[in-house]
């Protein structure tokens, strides 16, 4: 017993001592700029039984260094989340001043814009010193304004974009970008892994495997597996950033290295093509790569037919800018001889990073990406039309384009106009560490300008099933190894680039009426149902109050249906705004914050009610045809209770649902329920999906409870529907 008290002690320090040793290292790796392997540390610091133990002002230190180390690698849900956990410490969030402009920033960049602006302006009330304070509060006047455009630009998302992934054939849960086309394979840069004693990234540390940049093609425009260009990579070497000419004879892109501070220094440099093969790279002349200490890097070449030049526009912060990255320009002026780079002035270039340029020669217009341009978070797409020899105001490219993450690399086709690619880490992107870490390839078709006399084809498939439909060589067949060094033809006009014919039946093809329009038609006519249109109104979510319907049970179903359930929600908005408001100070901002729930109660509990009566008409005049339907739904729970009582409340939820089908219109569904034509597909996951930022704090009501925040993951969503696959 003498022996167990003499190494109890003992015990007790060495776990002391093992949490703080993990919390220096993390110190350290944030200092460096090593966020990801910070973000490793603290996570394990805060699974150790000792942190608890650790002074209130130790605890506080952790919280910032972790949300500071997830915030600069793109995880800003878990950045959000321990942010407000600093924010209610007392005395010790004292500290960290600046957390307050960071946690609004980071609810901005998950798109929580109501929110964001209350504590914008909550930052902008206070008296500050400092210089690093007030350029801050200088920048929350700009943060303030994009949220209050952000909230405007979502209600008015831009009709016949489509946007869609191009799927684990090319993106991968490391980061994959700059995608372009040269002949019918889609070129693109990613992150992959390479053995490397020499050097420690934190993805692989056990295994020395480390993300290197590097250059890869896929054939069918982005459905064929993904592959290294021959040629190009090196070891152990970041390539990337790739753009062919205009005259797809040589391939720009970029080499980079790291400089002392971690940082990325990146050159240009330019391989011709030769045959069916790239030849010998070399680097750009001094003049336009930036000496050391500086980057020149996402290089874009075009042929301005109006002016008779070949240009490449290029992103640098090197001397003579606005801010970070500026848009630069230079014209070619041979195969290695350059004029004088000039930056494109501060109608495109500001104080924040102007980045990855395209310039789309036929409609003269330059897209690029932008940190400070109003926008919807990180990095947003705009677009502006030269005007002789000065540009347009910088135009945001809009929703479904930008979201509220970073958005880059947007690119067209050449000869298609209105089909591209752009990359992205929007939810739904693959991830190798945080929500939102990496980018992933989409693929994009934009509307057809349609003038007044214009004739038109309507076809069978949208315009990005049919661009994105598998090269024929693709289907069924075992392709024979690829020549190592095949560099495929850049195509004239009208060749290959044309998008693929759909498969039909070639004795009994479809009619593809063509129609003259006089006049634009005004009158919008509603088609009848299909399951193509009932899947353009989804998804559609439905709200609950907390622990509804039935409470306190561990029951899976219930007798309640939708309707009555939301019907009892309603009557408690006027709770929900007092309850939410009163943790805020003055009347301005709890008049705002009141708001807030008001509008959630209004466009999404009732807005979607709404929604969901009409979906069930067209649904059920589906049925009427015959046509069999699978009903795909998902329950979500806010984090207050256990995973497993979760996972009952949220099959509650979906049971309210059906109940909700079998009395629509005096019980018109239920022959179909019964007859096996419309079946429930269930998925009930509790919390297991919750975004990271939700309050789980039971003692805390008001973000737990009465939050939007919350309120908004207390749902079930119908998801999807879908043909009842045919019993062979």
């Amino acid at each position: 017993m003498k022996q167990l008290l003499i190494l109890f002690p003992f015990l007790l320090l060495s776990w002391a001592v093992l949490g703080q040793k993990e919390l220096k290292t993390a110190k350290k790796l944030l200092n460096r700029g090593d966020f990801y392997g910070a973000v490793e540390e603290y996570e394990q610091a805060f699974k150790e039984e000792a942190f608890q133990g650790q002074p209130k002002k130790k605890q506080a230190e952790a919280y910032w260094g972790y949300a500071e180390a997830c915030r600069q690698s793109f995880n800003f849900g878990k950045a959000e989340s321990y942010y407000r956990k600093l924010s209610r410490m007392g005395e010790e969030r004292a500290a960290y001043p600046s957390m307050d402009f960071y946690y609004a920033y980071t609810l901005k960049h998950n798109a929580k814009y109501s929110e964001a602006i209350v504590e914008f302006e909550a930052f902008l009330a206070k008296a500050v010193r400092g210089r690093e304070l007030q350029a801050l509060q200088e920048r929350a006047k700009h943060e303030l304004q994009a949220c209050k455009f952000a909230e405007e630009i979502y209600k008015k998302p831009i009709e016949g974009v489509e946007v869609i992934s191009l799927g684990e054939k090319v993106n991968t849960a490391y980061a994959d970008f700059s995608p372009h086309l040269v002949g019918d394979e889609l070129y693109f840069s990613a992150l992959r892994f390479e053995q490397d004693a020499k050097r420690r990234m934190s993805a692989k540390a056990s295994t020395k495997q480390y993300l290197y940049g590097k250059i890869l093609r896929s054939r069918g425009r982005g459905q064929g597996n993904a592959a290294f260009v021959p040629g190009l990579n090196r070891k152990y070497t970041n390539v990337g950033n790739s753009a062919l000419s205009a005259d797809g004879q040589w391939l720009y892109y970029t080499l980079c290295e790291r400089n002392p501070q971690n940082e990325l220094e990146c050159e240009i440099y330019k391989v011709p093509k030769k045959g069916n093969a790239w030849g010998k790279p070399a680097a750009l002349p001094k003049s336009v790569n930036a000496p050391r200490g500086y980057t020149t890097t996402h290089p874009n070449h075009s042929f301005d037919s109006l002016q008779n030049k070949s240009l490449l526009f290029f992103a640098s912060d090197r001397k003579g800018g606005f801010g970070g990255l500026d848009i630069w320009c230079v014209e070619v002026l041979g195969d290695n001889k350059y004029g004088k780079p000039f930056n494109l002035g501060p109608e495109i270039n500001t104080k924040g990073n102007e980045a990855t340029p395209f310039y789309h020669a036929k409609t003269q217009t330059l897209y690029f990406s932008s940190t400070w341009h109003l926008g919807l978070g990180g990095y947003d797409i705009f677009k502006a039309k030269r005007e002789d020899d000065s540009w347009s105001a910088p135009q945001n490219v809009g929703v479904p384009l930008n979201s509220a993450a970073n958005d880059l690399y947007f690119y067209i086709a050449p000869e298609l106009d209105t089909f591209g690619y752009f990359s992205s880490n929007r939810p739904g992107s693959k991830i190798l560490t945080g929500e939102s870490c990496c980018n992933d390839i989409y693929a994009l078709t934009l509307p057809v300008e349609i003038e007044p006399g214009d004739l038109i084809v309507e076809p069978e498939l949208s315009p990005l099933d049919s661009l994105l439909a598998q090269d024929p060589v693709l289907t069924g067949i075992e392709l024979e190894p690829e020549a190592p060094e095949a560099v495929p033809e850049t195509p004239k006009k009208d060749s290959s680039l044309t998008p693929p014919v759909a498969v039909v039946d070639p004795i009994d093809p479809p009619v593809m009426e063509l129609e003259e329009l006089d006049s634009l038609p005004t009158e919008v006519v509603e088609e009848a149902p299909s399951i193509a249109n009932l899947l353009e109104k989804l998804p559609i979510s439905l709200y609950f109050h907390n622990d509804s319907p039935d409470k306190q049970t561990y029951a899976t179903t219930t007798k309640m249906s939708y309707t009555a359930s939301y019907q009892a929600y309603l009557q408690l908005q006027t709770q929900y705004e007092e309850e939410f408001s009163a943790q805020y100070d003055g009347a301005e901002v709890q008049q705002r914050a009141k708001a807030r729930v008001a509008k959630f109660f209004e466009q999404e509990v009732a807005g979607e009610y709404a929604r969901l009566q009409h979906f069930l008409g067209q649904l059920l005049t589906l049925l009427e045809t015959g046509q069999a339907v699978e009903f795909h739904l998902r329950g979500y729970c806010s984090p207050r209770s256990s995973s497993a009582y979760n996972i009952n409340l949220a099959k509650r939820r979906i049971s309210s649902m059906r109940n909700e089908m079998e009395q629509f219109q005096k019980g018109a569904f239920q022959p179909y329920l019964r007859s096996g034509q419309l079946k429930f597909v269930e998925l009930s996951i509790g919390e297991t999906e919750v975004p990271t930022g939700v309050s789980d704090d039971i003692n805390d009501p008001r973000n737990s409870i009465y939050s939007v925040e919350a309120a908004g993951q207390r749902k079930i969503q119908i998801e999807m529907i879908m043909a009842q696959p045919e019993e062979e």
